[in-house]
């Protein structure tokens, strides 16, 4: 569901293209695997670490996902987090379900009563049965 599948045989771990001999291979990230040497046009992600990313972007690389270059503030890595300052630049530690992990700024949603639950700028809103807090209401 990743994308395509490189040759499974046999795999040569690298950390840099540079480690791959044949012509038509580069390091590729794997979900599931790591970084393997496979055919440029079978690997499912775009790039192997920042410099291959257009600033302001960066090589986002979300556990068993493909690699892609993506906005900072749109990398949602998922890590564990105690307060927003622990996120980078344009992410915030939110609490999910009893977890906190860093998400993008505003996306946050968390259990709520009223609007005066939320963190500033965010309402409770009721989302089928729930009421949890989010950057807008939808109507359904």
């Amino acid at each position: 569901p990743t994308g395509a599948c490189p040759d499974q045989g046999n795999w040569t771990h690298c950390t840099a293209h540079a480690e791959c001999g044949h012509a038509g291979e580069e390091c590729c990230i794997v979900p599931g695997v790591g970084s393997v040497c496979a055919a440029s046009a079978e690997c499912p992600s775009e790039c192997l670490d920042d410099t291959e990313c257009q600033s302001p972007a960066m090589c986002c690389k979300i556990p068993d996902n493909p690699a892609m270059c993506m906005p900072v503030a749109q990398c949602v890595t998922g890590e564990a987090c105690s307060e927003d300052k622990d996120c980078p630049q344009g992410q915030e530690c939110c609490d999910m379900q009893g977890e906190k992990t860093c998400m993008v700024a505003g996306m946050c949603i968390a259990p709520c009563g009223k609007d005066e639950d939320c963190k500033s700028g965010n309402k409770c809103c009721d989302l089928m049965g729930q009421k949890i807090c989010m950057p807008q209401c939808f109507a359904m």
